[in-house]
């Protein structure tokens, strides 16, 4: 789905803790107030990149710490802890499948995964965690199909993972977006991409209303 409202604040930020095997969010917690100024505390010379609004990622003792100061969690022993900037959609009364596909897959909650990266693929930033995937599609459990475009000059690879029963929304995912190309984006292109991708009917109109509605 598109991205809606991404305005940032410096007054609050998030920790994530991401399982490095599943590459997906387990945790997370908006931190404000005192809890940030103890957060700058631990974190010392490591705060300085988030002032420039760059995700920081951490791991070791560190990101243990951190875990233990302000999640009530025991993680898995290889986590990442990511901390960020807030951003409006921290607030949405649901959690955004980004970041959790593979986690959500494997419990069935979503069907339908979709990432694109660069041609080649970006190596600052891994962008399709096909590393993670994928065991399961050599078990069986996920379909995976991929395609390439271009963007003017720009090679565009993307990668489509669904559930082995559910592999229909991958034929119905690429006929949404060839129909788009054509005829213009579209609120109701909007909607159907968040059913395909597993969004419950609530959770897309909260997401129309925050693309298409609010002003503010």
């Amino acid at each position: 789905m598109v991205d809606a409202d991404m305005a940032l604040n410096k007054d609050r930020c998030v920790l994530e803790v991401v399982d490095r095997a599943l590459s997906s969010v387990i945790d997370d917690a908006v931190i404000e107030g005192e809890r940030l100024l103890e957060l700058k505390q631990l974190m010392g010379a490591s705060w300085s990149p988030l002032a420039e609004n760059v995700d920081l990622e951490l791991g070791g003792d560190e990101a243990r710490d951190l875990v233990a100061n302000f999640l009530d969690i025991t993680p898995p022993q290889d986590v990442i802890v990511r901390v960020r900037p807030w951003k409006r959609l921290d607030d949405l009364p649901y959690k955004i499948h980004t970041n959790r596909e593979l986690l959500l897959m494997l419990s069935g909650a979503k069907p339908l995964a979709v990432f694109s990266d660069d041609v080649p693929d970006n190596e600052e930033i891994e962008l399709i965690p096909e590393e993670s995937f994928s065991p399961y599609v050599q078990e069986g459990r996920f379909v995976k199909r991929e395609f390439r475009y271009f963007i003017g000059l720009v090679n565009i690879r993307t990668v489509l993972y669904a559930l082995k029963e559910e592999a229909w929304r991958i034929d119905a995912w690429l006929l949404m977006r060839k129909t788009a190309d054509k005829a213009g984006w579209s609120e109701g292109f909007e909607r159907m991409e968040g059913s395909l991708l597993g969004y419950e009917d609530w959770q897309n109109d909260i997401h129309i209303e925050l693309m298409y509605r609010r002003q503010t």
